[in-house]
C-alpha cells in the first residue's frame, strides 16, 4: 500500500492552515507529523481520513499500483491512519 499526498491546501476564512504538503508513506515506512501546537497536525489526518475536504491538491491510496477511493481504503486494510497523543 502507498500514501501519497501532492500539494494539499486547505483554508478556513480564508487563512491558510495546510499549504501545498506533499510526502508519500509506502507499507511498512513509519511517518511522523511533528510541529507546534495549532500549526495542522489534526487537520492533515482528517484530510488523510476523509473527514475533511481538501481545497486544492490530491490524495492518492495505491495498492499494487491500482488507486483505491477514499471510502472503500478500509475493504482492503482496515484503519489505515491513527492519531497517538502523549502528555
Amino acid at each position: 500500500m502507498e500514501i501519497r499526498v501532492q500539494d494539499i491546501t486547505k483554508s478556513f476564512k480564508g487563512i491558510a492552515c495546510i499549504s501545498e504538503v506533499s510526502f508519500t508513506c509506502r507499507a511498512g515506512e513509519i511517518l511522523g507529523i511533528l510541529a507546534p501546537r495549532a500549526n495542522g497536525k489534526t487537520l492533515l489526518l482528517d484530510l488523510l481520513r476523509g473527514k475533511v475536504q481538501q481545497d486544492m491538491g490530491e490524495i492518492s491510496y495505491l495498492i499494487e499500483n491500482k488507486e483505491i477511493k477514499k471510502n472503500k481504503i478500509r475493504q482492503y486494510v482496515g484503519p489505515p491512519i491513527c492519531r497517538l497523543f502523549t502528555k
